[in-house]
């Protein structure tokens, strides 16, 4: 069982039972002082048993070294590529057969400034020299020459450089997979990485690559035990060099800085280090030649340039993947063979690369048990009428590419759900999303699709559903014995007015939880000043209790979306406000006011707070932790005052409890064994949503709760009854426990987020409902989507451009 689950438990269990004895011993008169004087004692107990379980954790955790890391790893990863190599149908019905030739000698390193490099590392950092090529002119190679085309290379490092569509990603997953199949334990794994979403001015490359790995093999966030720099694994295997990068898509940064791109990848390579980066050669040929920086090639590096697809090769390619020669199918296909051996033809070097061969075989030839007679013929691509260039037969099979993917399949269960229409529609709108939303990335993750929508829309919808929901429980409040004022939302308005500049000026801190810390104290601080005050005729705070109260109300409210230090500044002017404004205006005054406040801080802290990275597991949290039990505490204090030393015990180590287990929950990416899927990931984000949203509106209840038993009992005079201290304010605890959760559940996971946006754009038809369905149908049965790790992208990026320009 997970340590945070177990210690979850333990603490639980624990709490439960004091607070149960204490409940008892109040109810039956038997004498609370005495039942918590007897429970001290279990406290070394409980943390012994605690400390010796968690030892023994760490012992166990400690026991993996970072070979037996990478090699799980090396197994997530070759399982990741197989599984996408069968999806992107790369072996059916045979690898297509790519050859390369030894890239422009401008482009590379000198061979033999590579073979010196490399004979003056240390022996134990080189190769065999005995497998390296004597020259360049070695390097060229066709399909199973990727097995040793690395090994070839005295440093091991490599330029795979090709033309749009020309077969550079698929040429490194085969190599990616060739490498893990003879890689020896405990070895280096290669890992392939996309570098769309690497901005080179702004991250160093090892501190993007330890990101872009724990985002897609989580498990590699756990913590190194024993480690000086607090390591997790992802980073000790890159500081170790137990990790081969294959970097693709050099061209895909912005031209202005793939120039830092290669100085920064040749600063992160150390003697003995590996790498594979790939480019289109124009834009690597640019990057070389920077107008305002010094030119700088790729260390050590050796490089290939794959070449067009001979018509040959082609010709047998699409005959055999519509049933082979002498099929009706196959011969559909004889005027365009025709074609590509007449000459340097536009069609002959349209359909020279992968990418138009797997557009085409997708257009015109039939899956099994369909009739050609509803295909489109090929012979059309002989038109030079109709396609006079290369690029108007590359948009053709590019924009027809969609509605043949969703066409009617002979087999029922692998029918689209989604019209044609609809899915190009909605494709339209996610490549538009990627290229114009986030600077052209490949990459499409589920929790940034609320960058297509108004940044303030998520706010302003549970700004205006809390602030309802708060006003009508505010307004409504004197019927349960007890008149809400303005003060508490007078106090979340000044608070926001001084809070929000401090965290502009200091920061949001450590996420949410520090934020909410800080506001709670700052409100109990305020709050009790202003009680001070009304013990000297000052203000209209019920006394010292009902001033922390107010003031704890308005920490809370302030706290998650200020920052700790613009929380406790906040909750401290707020909390003080609301302590000296209670009781004042009840009515329909408390309910616009209030409801404008909790409405402000509830959409303030969704918009402010929200978490833009998904979340995956609960993790115990000490700042939360603390949250709670300083709300406990101070609640201890204000029922002892009002009602007396055993109701401050009772109604300090329930609410302590509740607290201190519930607010240490904040959600963290889970532990995964192998590549991150972006289903699973929503799901496992959703259910941390949720838990994190019954917790907080529990605690949080629970809290107001007994706020509004403690007020009813002080302002109707009556009797110190636990009935009432627990049932008077069920409808505002239910209420704002339910507001409160919401709001710091968006700040603890992202799903929430995406489900708003996601539901917007499905309302005005730029989405499906089913979105992760579609998108997951569109990579495994469709081929439009490829999966890289926890995020998709389409199958080429000059299909994603292409359909964005639309």
């Amino acid at each position: 069982m997970p340590t945070s689950r177990t210690g979850v438990i333990v603490l639980g269990l624990f709490l439960a039972g004091v607070c149960g004895a204490l409940a008892i011993a109040f109810v039956t008169g038997s004498g609370v002082a005495s039942a918590a004087a007897g429970l001290l004692p279990t406290l070394a107990g409980t943390y012994l048993a605690w400390a010796a379980f968690r030892a023994d954790r760490v012992e166990a955790a400690s026991s993996r070294g970072l070979e037996q890391i990478a090699d799980e790893l090396a197994v997530a990863v070759r399982r990741q590529w197989e599984a996408e190599t069968r999806v992107r149908r790369l072996n059916d019905p045979y690898p297509l057969p790519v050859s390369w030739e030894p890239a422009p000698g401008e482009l590379v390193e000198e061979w033999r400034h590579i073979t010196a490099a490399a004979t003056a590392w240390p022996s134990g950092l080189r190769g065999d020299p005995g497998v390296w090529a004597s020259d360049p002119r070695a390097l060229a190679g066709t399909d199973g020459a990727v097995d040793n085309i690395l090994e070839s290379v005295p440093t091991g490092r490599l330029v795979v450089l090709g033309a749009p569509g020309s077969g550079k990603t698929v040429l490194l997953v085969r190599l990616v997979l060739s490498l893990l199949e003879r890689r020896p334990l405990g070895g280096a794994v290669p890992v392939l990485f996309s570098l769309s979403t690497w901005n080179p001015s702004e991250q160093d490359l090892e501190s993007w690559m330890c990101e872009q790995l724990l985002q897609d093999y989580t498990a590699l966030r756990a913590p190194v035990h024993g480690s000086l720099e607090r390591m997790n694994w992802g980073q000790a295997l890159i500081t170790h060099r137990l990790l081969l990068p294959v970097l693709d898509g050099l061209d895909e940064i912005p031209a202005a800085v793939r120039p830092a791109a290669l100085s920064q990848i040749n600063a992160a390579l150390s003697p003995g280090g590996k790498i594979v980066l790939s480019s289109r050669e124009h834009e690597y040929r640019e990057a070389l030649a920077p107008t305002t920086s010094v030119p700088s090639k790729l260390s050590g590096a050796a490089g290939v340039a794959l070449q067009p697809v001979h018509h040959e090769v082609t010709a047998e390619y699409l005959q055999r993947d519509s049933g082979g020669a002498g099929t009706a199918a196959a011969a559909r296909w004889a005027p365009v063979i025709s074609h590509l051996s007449s000459g340097n033809t536009p069609l002959a070097q349209a359909l020279s690369t992968p990418l138009m061969l797997f557009m085409a075989r997708t257009l015109y030839n039939p899956r099994p048990g369909e009739q050609t007679g509803s295909l489109p013929n090929p012979a059309e691509l002989c038109d030079a009428t109709r396609f006079p260039t290369v690029s108007s037969i590359q948009q053709y099979l590019f924009d027809a590419f969609v509605p043949a993917a969703y066409r009617p399949h002979p087999d029922p269960r692998k029918r689209p759900r989604w019209q044609a229409a609809d899915a190009q529609r909605w494709l339209a709108f996610l490549s538009a999303h990627l290229e114009s939303r986030l600077q052209g990335t490949t990459d499409f993750a589920w929790w940034h699709l609320r960058h297509s929508v108004p940044g303030p829309l998520v706010g302003l919808l549970m700004g205006v559903t809390s602030g309802l929901v708060g006003g009508l429980v505010a307004g409504f409040g004197a019927d349960i014995g007890i008149g809400f004022g303005v003060g508490l939302g007078s106090g979340i308005l000044l608070g926001f007015a001084v809070a929000l500049p401090v965290r502009r000026v200091s920061g949001s801190g450590q996420g949410a939880m520090s934020g909410l810390a800080g506001g709670l104290a700052g409100g109990l601080a305020g709050g009790f000043l202003s009680g001070l005050a009304s013990l000297l005729g000052i203000g209209f705070a019920v006394g010292p209790a009902g001033g922390i109260a107010a003031g704890l109300g308005v920490g809370l409210a302030v706290g998650p979306a200020s920052g700790p230090r613009g929380g406790l500044v906040g909750g401290t002017v707020g909390g003080a406000t609301a302590g000296l404004m209670s009781g004042i205006g009840s009515g329909l005054p408390s309910g616009i006011v209030n409801g404008v406040g909790i409405g402000l801080a509830a959409g303030l802290t969704a918009w402010l707070a929200g978490r833009s990275e998904p979340a995956q597991r609960l993790h115990w949290s000490p700042v939360g932790a603390a949250g709670g039990l300083a709300v406990g505490c101070a609640l201890a204090l204000a029922a002892g005052l009002v009602a007396g030393l055993a109701a401050g015990v009772m109604v300090g180590l329930v609410t302590g409890a509740v607290g201190t287990l519930i607010a240490g929950l904040t959600g963290v990416p889970t532990d995964l064994t192998a590549a991150g899927d972006p289903k699973a990931v929503l799901r496992r984000d959703v259910r941390t949503f949720a838990l994190i949203f019954l917790a907080m509106a529990l605690a949080i209840g629970t809290v107001v709760d007994l706020v509004t038993g403690l007020a009813v009992t002080t302002e109707l005079q009556l009797a110190t009854d636990p009935t009432v201290l627990l049932t008077a304010g069920l409808a505002p605890g239910a209420a704002m426990g339910v507001i409160s959760g919401l709001a710091i559940a968006f700040t603890q996971a992202a799903g929430g987020t995406f489900r708003l946006a996601h539901y917007w754009l499905a309302l005005r038809g730029r989405l499906p409902w089913r979105l992760m369905h579609f998108l997951a149908d569109a990579h495994e049965h469709r081929g439009v989507l490829r999966r890289v790790g926890a995020v998709y992208q389409f199958r080429h990026a000059e299909l994603q451009r292409r359909m964005a320009d639309g």
